[in-house]
């Protein structure tokens, strides 16, 4: 996430709600317009000079022709904002677009909430790239020859400490996969505690050089990482990982239209239906009711519209 302030280029594109990012349920057919890709709704609709809105529209359109249900897309630049959109909030309804302000939840995204959190601990100086998991969870990643003593907090960031992705090596990783499975645990809350466990059942991908972490090459996406990265966080300041977000990232940059759920299923309308294609499944699942994950105490996936997110 960049920030405006900068100049630089952010984009932000949500709601590939062909995708398995998890999301509410369909906007109001109050708000349906003719046609999905144009129109307004109270204030919000296409921005940017024509060339540039011609542009990202080709990409969207892409995105949508390779399978999402609908797609919503904004880029800042110092020159302002160009958005686009494609397909339509809920599939039972081809009238209705997804909606210009839609919240939807970031999922992945809040890796980068929580990289920020933890380099700012480091430039207040509570907290160094160069410290070790065991320093401040003592013995908490153990067990199978994993050791947090080799773990530095740079190699969670950079994705190199070698921990297996919790989601991969839980018991049911492949019952996950299905609609039936995800019907089942779409409600169920986890403890970040029980997702390292889950993640320790298994030995390390490899165990990396903590005296000397800027040069380990070995890389392995897990979200393990920064699931020991938010505990840390909260040890390092006594406070919830949501607490610290809110009073870190989304207060000062005044994100009036991001907040952090907790265990809360619930997303603010307007928002659109999400589904998932399951593999060897020959029809998209309806996320319906909408789930939060599987992340108890309040940790879940900050929720968010693309405009809030790309500020």
């Amino acid at each position: 996430m960049i920030s405006r302030r900068t100049g630089l280029v952010t984009t932000a594109a949500a709601l590939l709600t062909g995708a398995s990012a998890p999301t509410a349920t369909a906007a109001s057919p109050r708000r349906a317009v003719p046609r999905p890709t144009t129109g307004a709704r109270d204030g919000a609709g296409p921005r940017g000079d024509a060339t540039s809105r011609g542009r990202l529209q080709r990409d969207v359109d892409a995105v949508l022709a390779a399978g999402a249900t609908g797609v919503l897309a904004e880029v800042q630049t110092a020159d302002g904002r160009t958005t686009a959109r494609a397909g339509r909030a809920d599939r039972s309804d081809p009238r209705c677009p997804v909606p210009w302000d839609a919240y939807y939840r970031i999922g992945s995204d809040t890796k980068t909430f929580t990289a920020v959190l933890a380099l700012q601990l480091v430039g207040e100086g509570r907290l160094a790239l160069t410290d070790t998991v065991e320093r401040w969870l003592p013995g908490a990643v153990r067990g199978n020859g994993n050791d947090g003593r080799r773990i530095t907090v740079a190699h969670l960031l950079r994705q190199t400490s070698g921990l297996n992705d919790y989601l991969a090596v839980s018991p049911d990783a492949a019952d996950a996969f299905t609609p039936a499975g995800y019907r089942r645990s779409r409600f169920r809350g986890t403890a970040p505690e029980d997702q390292l466990k889950s993640a320790l059942t298994r030995p390390p991908l490899w165990l990396p050089n903590a005296e000397h972490p800027e040069r380990e090459r070995r890389w392995g996406y897990s979200n393990t990482n920064y699931v020991v990265a938010g505990l840390i966080i909260e040890q390092v300041t006594g406070n919830t990982w949501a607490q610290e977000i809110h009073d870190r990232v989304i207060e000062p940059l005044g994100l009036r239209h991001t907040l952090t759920p907790g265990s809360s299923s619930y997303v603010p309308a307007p928002t659109a239906t999400a589904y998932t294609w399951f593999p060897d499944v020959g029809r998209p699942t309806r996320r319906w009711p909408p789930a939060a994950g599987r992340t108890a105490r309040s940790s879940a996936p900050p929720t968010t519209t693309v405009s809030s997110c790309a500020r």
